[in-house]
């Protein structure tokens, strides 16, 4: 991730387009201090990520390209996070 931003900022890219979403906090221990090192600012959610609805639609995009959507239980709330990232 530390090399991949270097090399965005070398073509001219801006970071700040740039979202890194872990699953456990645990997972940026080691990415943080490197990306601080670099100036690249590090934001932690307040609350669990997981359920904000832009963010919870994204595995049903993974479902729904995988066609097993519909073969999810929870296929009805899922959907409804889907059409809540298309406003």
């Amino acid at each position: 991730m530390v090399a991949a931003s270097d090399g965005w900022r070398h073509a001219g890219q801006s970071l700040r387009e740039v979202a890194v979403l872990a699953l456990l906090w645990a997972q940026t221990l080691s990415l943080e201090p490197a990306l601080l090192g670099r100036d690249i600012a590090c934001v932690k959610a307040k609350d669990d990520i997981f359920r904000v609805p832009e963010v919870a639609g994204l595995p049903g995009y993974v479902r729904l390209a995988a066609d097993t959507l519909f073969a999810e239980p929870r296929a009805r709330t899922i959907v409804r996070h889907l059409l809540s990232t298309l406003v």
